[in-house]
């Protein structure tokens, strides 16, 4: 990858703010288009790969970050490309493990073939390539607001079948995209995490008041206000984000989806979607289907 990334006719332009990324860059060179992102660890905070590290011991140490045990297809696909690179180089060596200790990078190439989130294209140094997909924050809302929608509720379906139940944690229209071929994809996995790394970030809270105190960006867990200790429990669903983030809107995540549309239906469906915890993806997409006709 460091051949295309270092082309001299390579255009590069800053694409925002992400919170687990100091360098994301949208890249262009001729005529592809694809994004560069540094990785989120750095070598001083991670142990550097020992030469008999093997891979047994990073299938353990992904799974312990990661929380998720993976199918055997999945973990085959990361030790395949850090074994195409010459692992007796200490450079490589160090700069393969700072990837792997890169939720994003991991979680991209662990699950690549269901296609929810932006393939890996290869990496330079501690740089990554993704492919490019054109973010909903691009979009202009008119009639096809609808069918996006019933796409974006399609895609927490396969979120929720296909993966061990990953929650989307972090919630913008700039993190939902369309790649060139038509489907809709997540592009900022550093806050899409497993139930486990969750509740195990939460459990170090010191005491709660409310719910609020028991959040980690959009997911939030239950307060035992007898305790005041946060328990257990997930008060918020992939649903209800997305219902409110990107449907709705509000001030951090800019105007909503369907958040002009005159229907009364779509209205009521949003603020049961909101508010009613037995709400599915599959209300949702009945619900639009219905108003879509």
């Amino acid at each position: 990858m460091c051949e295309i990334i270092c082309k001299d006719d390579i255009h590069l332009t800053c694409n925002g703010f992400h919170g687990g990324k100091s360098v994301v860059l949208k890249a262009k060179t001729g005529s592809n288009i694809f994004i560069i992102k540094s990785s989120s660890s750095s070598l001083h905070d991670v142990e550097a790969w020992n030469p008999d590290f093997d891979q047994y011991d990073l299938l353990a140490t992904l799974e312990a970050k990661l929380r998720i045990d993976f199918p055997d297809s999945s973990t085959e696909r990361i030790f395949d490309y850090f074994h195409a690179y010459d692992l007796t180089s200490p450079v490589i060596r160090n700069d393969l493990w700072n990837l792997a200790n890169d939720h994003e990078f991991v979680l991209s190439l662990m699950l690549e073939t269901l296609e929810l989130f932006p393939r890996i294209l290869g990496h330079c140094g501690t740089l990554f390539a993704v492919e490019y997909v054109d973010t909903l924050n691009n979009f202009k809302y008119n009639n096809s607001s609808i069918v996006i929608a019933k796409k974006i509720a399609e895609f927490l379906i396969h979120v929720r079948d296909d993966t061990e139940k990953l929650y989307l944690c972090d919630v913008k229209p700039s993190h939902f995209g369309e790649s060139v071929n038509g489907i809709w994809k997540y592009v900022d996995l550093d806050a899409v995490l497993s139930y486990d790394i969750l509740a195990r970030n939460i459990k170090l809270r010191s005491s709660c008041t409310t719910d609020l105190d028991c959040s980690y960006f959009d997911c939030v867990f239950l307060c035992n206000k007898n305790t005041k200790q946060c328990g257990k429990s997930m008060v918020t669903s992939n649903v209800q984000i997305i219902c409110k983030n990107i449907f709705i809107g509000g001030f951090w995540s800019g105007r909503g989806l369907l958040e002009m549309h005159k229907s009364t239906l779509i209205r009521d469906t949003l603020l049961q979607c909101i508010n009613d915890s037995a709400f599915t993806e599959e209300d949702l997409i009945n619900a639009l289907s219905a108003i879509e006709g």
